[in-house]
């Protein structure tokens, strides 16, 4: 009989270290965006290259980002069955709004790099698009996340997967990004370093989690004892 190998659990946490790196290199590569879209059109046009690196790393994050919450809600599922579902399907839509945002992030891209005289028109045909059908996904992308996210930390510290600054970290994320990213200029830098910290110490309690919880339920009477006779004595 073979033991199995936690490739969930490796996946997971190398999707939760991704996501830092693909969601700071978009932070840090965004234009200052100022007024209405027209001016958020000149500005994406200005900083050229480094925008489209910007929106394409936001996009691309939001896949890592959901895979990994899903697994941190599946290690929650274990003592806190009901906050894990309502949590990650929350965190799920959260990722599937912005990552909706995100492909229209990409269209005002094309929309900057043609022709000036244009922009008006293409900031129109923007805020058309918000008022017609894109508000609800940036409303899904918003209150999936953060919904999605607290209801993750308050099981996390119910089931105690996790250190216990790792939730609190999570919660303070949650305070400075969406509540004081709009009062001070510093919030910014400050919510990408809690973001950060708090993925890490996710990933490292993905990476440690028993290889037993990454089993289904149905196999796991079959692998506790080859993994028991692996680590026996000799």
């Amino acid at each position: 009989m073979t033991t199995t190998h936690p490739i969930y659990r490796t996946l997971a946490a190398l999707a939760l270290l991704l996501t830092i790196v693909l969601t700071g290199a978009s932070i840090l590569l965004m234009p200052a965006f100022d007024g209405g879209t027209e001016q958020q059109l000149e500005a994406i046009a200005t900083a050229g290259a480094t925008a489209a690196v910007s929106a394409t790393m936001f996009t691309v994050a939001q896949l890592p980002m959901g895979i990994g919450l899903l697994a941190v809600a599946h290690l929650v599922g274990r003592r806190s069955p009901v906050l894990a579902a309502i949590g990650g399907t929350l965190a799920v839509l959260g990722c599937f709004g912005h990552a909706v945002h995100g492909g229209l992030s990409n269209v005002m891209l094309a929309m900057a790099a043609g022709d000036a005289q244009l922009l008006v028109e293409h900031a129109a045909v923007v805020d058309a698009a918000y008022a017609a059908s894109h508000g609800p996904f940036m409303i899904a992308g918003l209150l999936g996340t953060v919904l999605g996210v607290v209801v993750l930390a308050i099981g996390l510290l119910r089931s105690r997967v996790a250190a216990v600054w790792v939730p609190c970290a999570l919660l303070a994320w949650v305070l400075v990004e969406f509540l004081g990213s709009g009062l001070v200029e510093w919030a910014q830098y400050a919510s990408l370093v809690l973001f950060s910290a708090a993925l890490v110490g996710l990933a490292i309690a993905v990476w440690r989690s028993d290889p037993l919880e990454w089993v289904s339920a149905a196999r796991r009477p079959e692998v506790a004892p080859a993994q028991e006779q692996a680590v026996a004595p000799s």
